[in-house]
């Protein structure tokens, strides 16, 4: 029942969340195994099963980010820019961006609200990433089952969703979410049979816990790719530099 073990707690799983992530991307990246077959199974272990990150969902996008690194898209509808900054309507990556969505914004409150805000929104923000990109990888690996709510991946409407091992993905994927889910009530029953415990404690402590690991995930994360490309140059589809300069200006 004590909230100071629970924020303990909270922190030790956002932390092995977050470093599951990293661990995932350097396999994905075949920087661990030569095999490519085990890599990609080592890689649904670290991303699916251990973080809850679909690897056909986050292959597609890593990819794609890795090919146009901090590129602005021709046109909002266009997939020829890089995913990872496709942040509209909250964030804004340079002033193209701004005024190609421009008349999009002036029917949205909320929109010019984040925009002009931005430079204050940006750390609350990163503290959904986490969320973001689970639903998003939920919805790449199930599309009959978890809508979009027109919140989908530009390259996968493109190419198709490319689903290497579609039956693994779904197991691994549930696997995750059994084991989590299944933290979270333990924690619960232990706040629940506690001293001065009951229904609102346990609520209560459960609550607190998925905020805190997926909030504190998502700041984690950001540490890195924050550092990595958000503070680095960005350019536009229409006036993009060649290749070696577009992949050396933007990764720190």
């Amino acid at each position: 029942g004590s909230w100071l073990l629970n924020t303990l707690c909270s922190t030790i799983v956002a932390l092995f969340l977050q470093q599951s992530g990293w661990l995932a991307h350097d396999i994905l990246h075949h920087q661990v195994f030569k095999d490519r077959e085990v890599g990609h199974l080592w890689g649904l272990v670290w991303g699916n099963l251990a973080q809850g990150f679909s690897v056909a969902w986050w292959t597609n996008k890593h990819n794609s980010h890795h090919a146009v690194p901090n590129l602005v898209e021709s046109k909002p509808d266009a997939a020829d820019g890089d995913p990872d900054i496709d942040t509209m309507p909250f964030l804004a990556w340079s002033r193209q961006m701004f005024t190609q969505r421009e008349e999009e914004l002036q029917q949205s409150a909320f929109g010019r609200f984040m925009i002009r805000n931005q430079a204050l929104m940006y750390f609350p923000l990163l503290g959904f990433a986490r969320l973001s990109w689970n639903f998003q990888g939920l919805q790449y690996a199930f599309p009959s089952l978890v809508p979009s709510f027109g919140w989908d991946c530009k390259a996968s409407e493109l190419a198709g969703r490319k689903v290497k091992s579609p039956w693994l993905e779904a197991i691994s994927l549930t696997a995750h979410y059994v084991w989590y889910f299944t933290f979270v009530a333990v924690l619960a029953a232990g706040a629940y049979s506690a001293e001065g415990g009951g229904a609102v404690a346990a609520t209560g402590h459960a609550l607190a816990f998925v905020v805190q690991t997926n909030v504190l995930c998502g700041l984690f994360l950001a540490l890195v790719f924050g550092l990595g490309h958000n503070g680095m140059a960005v350019y536009h589809a229409d006036s993009r530099p060649d290749f070696w300069k577009l992949q050396v200006t933007t990764t720190r």
